[in-house]
């Protein structure tokens, strides 16, 4: 995939946001034949690295607002806000792998991620409620 070099910053045409739109449907048919379909691994490395690619860049642009903003605390509301929707989407598709047996207690990594889940489940108690966690039933 050939890279576009820009000196600057580029007007967004008033097409632009329908275009996202657009993607996002694309993305969602991609998602259902990466799921359900037989693709060739250079497509599957090629969507790979454009997605890397995207993400990449989007997050690069979202952490850019806090020089945009004279109240960087806002910038900081917005991205955190962002960090949660993604978490909140994350695990929700981790409980969809769990559900169908996709993920289990011998994949690698869930001991790791258990324990991260456990650590923040406690901060996060606390914050919401200003009590510690109750211990874990044992």
């Amino acid at each position: 995939m050939a890279k576009r070099a820009t000196s600057g910053p580029v007007q967004v045409p008033p097409r632009f946001h329908q275009n996202v739109k657009r993607v996002v449907l694309d993305m969602q048919e991609v998602d259902r034949h990466l799921v359900f379909g037989v693709l060739p691994q250079q497509t599957l490395e090629d969507l790979s690295q454009a997605v890397d690619h995207l993400r990449a860049t989007c997050w690069a642009v979202l952490n850019s607002v806090v020089d945009d903003f004279a109240d960087s605390q806002r910038a900081t509301v917005i991205l955190t806000s962002h960090r949660l929707q993604r978490a909140i989407q994350l695990i929700g598709a981790l409980m969809e792998e769990i559900d169908a047996g996709r993920l289990t207690g011998s994949t690698k990594g869930v001991e790791e991620l258990r324990n991260q889940l456990g650590r923040a489940y406690k901060k996060l108690h606390y914050l919401t409620t200003g009590k510690p966690a109750p211990p874990e039933p044992g």
